[in-house]
Formats: C-alpha cells, structure tokens, sequence
C-alpha cells in the first residue's frame, strides 16, 4: 500500500464510497451486500465495538448501521490507511468515527476492544503477516472476524486487468494527453502549427475508438473519450494555458486510478497465504466460500472467530 498511497487518497477524496469495478460503478456488487446483510443481522448486537480495517469511503460501516436495528447502540470505527477525511457521525444509536492514516499492522487501539472486526476487500493490501496478529490483539476473547478478499477468479479482478490494460494503451501507447497538449499550446504559434498538431490529436482519438472494437466492455476508453469532449467544450471558453491544466489534470487522474489497479494486480494473489496466517493465529474458521452471483464469482467470504 505504501508505494499507492497517494493514488488511493485522491480515489477516496473524489468522492467513492467503495472500490469495486466489477459493474463500473463502486457500489458492492449485490451478492457481496448479501453477504455482508446476513452477517450484520445475525451478528450484530446490543452496544457492540466494531474495527472496519481498510474502510476507504466507509461503505461497510454505512450498511451496517443501514440494515441493523434502530434500537441496536453500536460504535464503530472507520479506518483506513490513505488520507480519507470524513467527520464523525452519530446516526441514531450508531455512532461511526473515521480514522484515516491507521496502519492495520499497527492498530492504535488497546487490546480486547473489538466484539467485530470487519474488512471488504481490505487487508489482503496490507503486510498479512503483521495484520492478522494485530486483528487478534484488538478482539474480544469469542470476537468475529469477517472478512470479504479478492480472488483470481472474480469479475472484480477480470475486469480490473481490462482496465488497466486500457488505462496502458491510453497512457503509453496513444500519444493521446501529449498531442492534446500540444493542440493548446500551438494556438500561441500560429495557424500551420496548429493544423499539424490537431492532425496528430485526431490520430490518436482514432486509435483510441478502433480499440474500442476490441473490448467488451470498453469502460476506460469511453470514458476518456467523454472527458476529452468535456475539455474541448472547457477551452472554448478558456485559455490555452488554463487548457492544458485541465488535460493535465485528467491525465494525473487517469495515473492514478491505472496505479490503483496495478496494486491490485499485485496483491490478487494472497488468497492462500491469508487464509493460512488466519488458522496459524488461532482464529477458527466458521464460513470459508467462494460469493457468487450466478456463474460469476465476486471474491471470498471468511468468518472467523477468536476463542481465546
């Protein structure tokens, strides 16, 4: 996570609630939700402590306290290691405080805390080793551990590697962002000048629309190309200079979701490992099944419990 922290602070600070790209949006896909209501109703009770580890825009504490009771007195708390800034709220009988900058492998709670510890596609980017020790630290002796991991299989990760295959092409292979600075900053030259460079940016929009031909789900590219229509419509009515900072700016968010999606690629595999340092800690292992939706997988539910 350390190298992609700053990429996952911009993803938070835009505004997302959650991380998952499986139907181009970030809501939690439905049999993921499923997953997560049935545990909230069956294993949420009165004045419960809940840790949600790796909690980005807080979509898992905000379900809980939309499915349980009203009159259920919860605390949670909302933690994550970017810089994601949100107030505490007080929600009827709930009460949820974000922590941002909280490294899970090294929690600034005391022992013994937590009745629940939470995580939806969270831990899995942090140094196992160390996160799983520090869970059983927080827990209450008979406290649950729940947790939803990405796996190879999922429709999450399929649909992350065609992104960032797309978000590649765009970025290294297109010319797309230089030739589009370049049509701005040759409206200073002169008219020929100009003509060549907006020669060159028409090239490289065609490249990107004859790829679209090549995926099913085209996401990346359609959305670039939406932006590029955006910031055409922007420099009518501003500067060359003010132009190109847009473009800029559309292409820094472009870097940062591609990184994110790298750092996804990179921790997809850890699946086993986790599963393993769970049992050698001495959690027991309740609920372990692949969540599916149909013939589609969307990663692994586990539930764990610690008995002593």
């Amino acid at each position: 996570m350390n190298n992609y922290k700053k990429d996952w602070s911009a993803y938070w600070k835009s505004g997302f609630s959650g991380s998952c790209v499986a139907n181009n949006n970030d809501e939690l896909p439905a049999a993921v939700k499923s997953f997560w209501e049935s545990f909230c109703l069956s294993s949420l009770k009165n004045h419960m402590q809940i840790l949600d580890l790796c909690s980005g825009g807080g979509v898992l504490p905000h379900l809980f306290v939309k499915v349980s009771d009203d009159d259920l007195h919860l605390t949670i708390n909302s933690t994550d290691y970017s810089e994601v800034k949100h107030d505490t709220l007080d929600l009827g009988h709930k009460r949820i405080q974000f922590i941002a900058n909280c490294n899970c492998e090294d929690l600034p709670f005391k022992a013994n805390t937590y009745d629940i510890l939470t995580s939806s596609y969270g831990v899995e980017y942090s140094d196992i080793e160390k996160t799983i020790p520090e869970a059983k630290r927080v827990m209450k002796s008979g406290g649950s551990f729940a947790l939803v991991i990405h796996t190879d299989d999922s429709e999450i990760v399929k649909n992350v590697q065609l992104q960032k295959q797309q978000g590649h092409f765009i970025l290294e292979k297109s010319g797309f962002f230089n030739s589009f600075k370049k049509y701005y900053q040759t409206k200073r030259i002169g008219k020929a000048f100009q003509n060549s460079a907006e020669k060159k940016l028409q090239q490289a929009l065609n490249t990107i629309k004859k790829q679209i031909l090549s995926y099913q789900n085209p996401g990346v590219f359609y959305s670039v190309l939406e932006a590029a229509s955006d910031t055409f419509h922007f420099g009518q009515n501003h500067s060359p200079s003010a132009t190109i900072r847009h473009i800029q700016q559309m292409e820094r968010a472009l870097k940062q979701n591609f990184n994110r999606m790298k750092n996804l690629q990179e921790i997809v595999h850890q699946e086993k490992t986790l599963i393993k340092c769970i049992k050698s800690n001495g959690f027991t292992i309740s609920f372990n099944k692949k969540i599916k939706q149909g013939h589609k997988t969307y990663g692994r539910g586990l539930i764990c419990q610690k008995l002593s």
